[in-house]
């Protein structure tokens, strides 16, 4: 097998025989132990609710870690979305009324005028217009 992997014997021998490090074993036992942690929460613990939880169990340990472990065994905590504006009727009945109706042909000078100030902010916020969606 040696031959076909093309590796030492002695570094075969070596892999098979290798023991455990006091912190391979303690990382070992901290992976399981979060890992519990994190299931009985249902995954909406992160890092830091993590850490606080482990030291309530007596279990002191740097939160770099709890994080480095985290990482390692696919851990990532499930958060709720963020809320954004909700559609309002009320902002709908304010606005102005359409007279164009996107009828830009004029015969006269100075008959229609059109512009755009979803640049400016106002106290609620930058108008939502056709190319400022996500402001």
């Amino acid at each position: 097998m040696c031959k076909v992997l093309r590796i030492a014997r002695s570094s075969y021998q070596y892999a098979i025989n290798r023991k455990f490090s006091k912190r391979e074993a303690e990382k070992q036992v901290l992976s399981d132990i979060i890992k519990s942690i994190f299931l009985e929460y249902k995954a909406r613990y992160g890092s830091k609710r993590i850490l606080h939880e482990l030291q309530s169990r007596g279990v002191h340990i740097n939160h770099k870690r709890v994080e480095r472990i985290m990482k390692e065994n696919g851990l990532k905590a499930k958060y709720p979305r963020k809320s954004h504006g909700r559609y309002s009727k009320a902002a709908k009945k304010d606005a102005q009324p359409n007279l164009l109706n996107r009828e830009f042909d004029v015969t006269q000078k100075n008959k229609v005028w059109v512009g755009d100030i979803t640049y400016i902010l106002t106290g609620e916020g930058y108008a939502q217009g056709p190319f400022r969606q996500g402001l």
